[in-house]
Parts: structure tokens; sequence; C-alpha cells
């Protein structure tokens, strides 16, 4: 049986170490997969989704500032 000296097992636990933190970080839970994403997405409201689609503030502040507004191309 041979004898392993310190530096190598460090070098293997360092090497075992680095191993198992990459397969920790390249699974993917299944929570992101995207058949979970969509089935999750079904019938939510995206927040803020009125006031995007309402032309705000730019309607009220063109009305209120008249002098703000592109000119009429003749």
């Amino acid at each position: 049986m041979r004898r392993v000296t310190a530096l190598e097992c460090a070098s293997n636990i360092g090497d075992l170490s680095f191993t198992l933190g990459r397969r920790i970080f390249t699974t993917i839970p299944r929570v992101f997969s995207s058949e979970a994403v969509a089935e999750a997405s079904k019938d939510v409201h995206p927040p803020y989704q009125d006031f995007v689609h309402s032309h705000e503030p730019y309607r009220s502040l063109l009305k209120a500032n008249p002098c703000l507004a592109v000119p009429k191309s003749e």
C-alpha cells in the first residue's frame, strides 16, 4: 500500500470540493425549467401593465406644457 503525502491529500480534497461545488452550481433547479415557468405564468397579470400602456405621464405633461410638444411638420 502506497503512502499519500499531505500535499497529495490536500490537492485531492481541493479537486473534490471544486467538482462538488461546480456540480451544485451547474444543476438548475426544476422550478426554473421552461415547463415550470410556463405553468406558473398562466393567468398572471404583470405589474404596472396598465400604467405602461396608458401613455402617462407623457399625455398629461404635454397637456399641461404645450411648449414641449414636437412642432408639426408642414
